[in-house]
């Protein structure tokens, strides 16, 4: 466990990313960097520097990705968990270039979300099925009304086999 602490340390890892690496309390992590890793400080400073440079430039290449894929600064910034101001003035100082590339993403983007919406909302009630399709449809001894499979072929999946009557006084 020694080596353990000693090695995410000098990776650059915070006395709190050890504990929860290792299960233990952040009090016991931190009293046994003190007392034995005091040489190993500057080691962990500049690791720790490179660490958060490295996810530093990650970030800029999400940022960039998202950007080019059609979001604005305020959905990036809701991505990042960060302020959207900060996310804006980003983008307007780095990717003025991919301004087009943008707004042709983002003009998909609408008309593929306006396509999906229209087509999720168009859909046939039973009733309107049953008068298109009266033909395949037989009554039952009950009245209820069942698909006909004699004259019919096999029955579409998206077709429902029977439709049963509601009780009414006729």
């Amino acid at each position: 466990m020694k080596n353990k602490i000693r090695e995410l340390y000098i990776n650059g890892y915070s006395v709190k990313e050890i504990a929860v690496e290792l299960k233990r309390s952040e009090g016991s992590v931190k009293m046994f960097i003190t007392r034995n890793l005091k040489d190993f400080k500057k080691v962990h400073q500049e690791q720790l520097r490179i660490r958060k440079g490295i996810k530093k430039l990650s970030q800029f290449d999400f940022i960039k990705e998202k950007y080019l894929e059609g979001y604005n600064a305020k959905e990036i910034a809701t991505m990042l968990n960060l302020k959207h101001g900060y996310i804006r003035n980003y983008i307007s100082e780095n990717f003025k270039q991919y301004g087009h590339k943008h707004r042709k993403a983002r003009d998909l983007n609408k008309t593929i979300k306006k396509v999906v919406s229209s087509m999720a909302n168009s859909y046939m009630s039973n009733s309107s099925l049953l008068r298109q399709n009266r033909q395949s449809y037989k009554y039952d001894k009950k009245g209820n009304i069942e698909f006909d499979e004699t004259t019919r072929s096999a029955r579409p999946s998206d077709m429902p086999k029977k439709f049963y009557r509601k009780n009414c006084i006729i």
